[in-house]
């Protein structure tokens, strides 16, 4: 299942990274810095998951998220608790708190594999 990584964090795109190639589970397809842009990333690659980070500068995810309404799974990773309760308005996979243990970014990441696993037979 391709994913890809969006947090102005670099230090937050290489942990997510790291946490998706060590999972075997995932592949990532790029790490970004803010989602301008990444609708071709998104396309070209078949991205099915997107971690996505709330407090961004440029465009924050809530507006990324207002603008894009494609088929793709949204794990958000935030360092606020704030953001919960309004993320799930946008049917997102999962929530994650930073700083995000390797324990808790599986348990997300298996949620949206088994959503998609369940999406691609119910389509059939």
């Amino acid at each position: 299942m391709n994913c890809i990584v969006v947090d102005d964090s670099e230090v937050v795109q290489k942990q997510i990274a790291g946490f998706v190639e060590k999972s075997g589970i995932l592949t990532c397809c790029g790490t970004f810095a803010n989602p301008i842009g990444i609708e071709n990333c998104i396309e070209e690659n078949n991205v099915s998951l997107i971690f996505l980070d709330i407090e961004m500068p440029q465009m924050s995810g809530f507006d990324f998220l207002d603008k894009y309404r494609k088929d793709v799974q949204i794990i958000v990773i935030s360092g606020s608790r704030k953001y919960a309760l309004e993320s799930y308005n946008y049917d997102i996979t999962d929530y994650l708190l930073k700083p995000i243990s390797y324990e808790r970014f599986l348990v997300a990441a298996n949620k949206a594999v088994e959503k998609h696993i369940l999406q691609k037979h119910l389509t059939k």
